[in-house]
């Protein structure tokens, strides 16, 4: 059986929906960098593929326009902040 969770810490991070919410927080990261500067993280990933993994990770549908990466932060940021509480390691 698969434990997911988040250390006290938050610098160890224990089975995939654990891993999901790192991977939200790195995206997150990509898009404020994006938004701000116009810097793409890295050349693999562009707005269109940002912006797609914005809308499945927070179940909502976003367009790869930058009108959209403010709603696509906050929706990431409240599903981050939600599963982070859920999965934190008490110890």
């Amino acid at each position: 059986m698969e434990t997911n969770s988040i250390s006290a810490d938050g610098r160890i991070y224990s089975g995939r929906q654990a891993v999901g919410v790192f991977q939200a927080k790195v995206l997150l990261g990509s898009l404020k960098l994006y938004a701000k500067t116009g810097i793409i993280p890295t050349r693999g990933v562009g707005i269109k593929r940002m912006m797609a993994l914005a809308s499945e990770i927070a179940g909502k549908p976003f367009k790869a326009s930058k009108r959209d990466i403010p709603a696509a932060c906050e929706a990431l940021e409240l599903m981050i902040a939600a599963s982070t509480h859920a999965l934190q390691d008490p110890s």
